[in-house]
């Protein structure tokens, strides 16, 4: 425990300053900060989870690594073990845009942008589909509402 006296000073109109001593006393304790750890966030990832059976009744099931070391690239999984896949809504200039955001890819970033277009197209009936590859960021962004399509394609791959 630490106890300690503060000086506070104080100015007055006239500019110059009054050194006035409030003996203020207060103590430090770390010991309560055990009732605190507890809320913390953990700084350790948790290892993928056990189930009896797949996909779970929330319909997750882990990555498949016979599949995933098939390919020229990866998607790694989040810290809670779900698909880096997000979908944004932007109102641009009187207009609504849809994006899709692939985050977290390792690898050929631009055989998987080749493949996933190609899946969509097919998907889609040959609609046209407009991505951006950000090679720095490893991330691709894909204009319009395919969030689920994407994640079908990613989850068939074993990631």
């Amino acid at each position: 425990m630490v106890t300690s006296d503060m000086r506070f000073q104080s100015s007055s109109a006239g500019g110059s300053h009054v050194e006035a001593e409030m003996p203020t006393q207060f103590e430090v304790s770390y010991e309560d900060f055990k009732h605190v750890e507890p809320l913390l966030p953990s700084s350790v990832v948790p290892p993928v989870p056990e189930h009896e059976m797949y996909p779970t009744s929330s319909g997750w099931f882990p990555p498949n690594d016979e599949l995933r070391s098939q390919q020229k690239y990866t998607v790694l999984r989040t810290k809670n073990h779900m698909l880096p896949v997000y979908a944004k809504v932007q109102h641009r200039e009187r207009r609504t845009q849809h994006l899709v955001t692939i985050k977290r890819i390792e690898g050929d970033i631009w055989a998987l942008e080749a493949e996933l277009r190609d899946f969509l197209e097919k998907e889609t009936g040959g609609e046209i589909i407009r991505t951006q590859v950000h090679e720095v960021a490893r991330l691709i962004r894909v204009r319009g509402l395919y969030a689920p399509l994407i994640a079908d394609f990613l989850l068939k791959r074993g990631m």
